[in-house]
């Protein structure tokens, strides 16, 4: 999903990790994960991904990846922001 408002966007793309769910190896512990690119690809770095209407959130690492353990499976809205770029939402 791009959002092409403001000085730049997000790119968190619905068939991307973004939008995926999965569970630690052998620890039974469901966990969201994916990774905030801008859209020529690059990582966005300390973007905040949150869980919408959880209250849950996550800051991206260096390489604009993200993962927030205990997410229970379902179907969710996960928005990612960051200062100089439009926000991304993805379902």
């Amino acid at each position: 999903l791009v959002a092409a408002l403001g000085c730049g966007a997000l790119v968190m793309p619905a068939s991307s990790p973004a939008g995926a769910q999965e569970r630690a190896a052998g620890a039974g512990a469901p966990r969201l994960t994916g990774v905030v690119t801008d859209p020529a690809g690059a990582p966005v770095a300390e973007a905040e991904v949150q869980v919408v209407g959880s209250g849950r959130s996550v800051r991206t690492g260096a390489t604009g990846a993200f993962r927030l353990e205990g997410v229970a499976p379902g179907s969710y809205l996960v928005r990612g922001r960051r200062v100089g770029f439009a926000p991304a939402l993805v379902s």
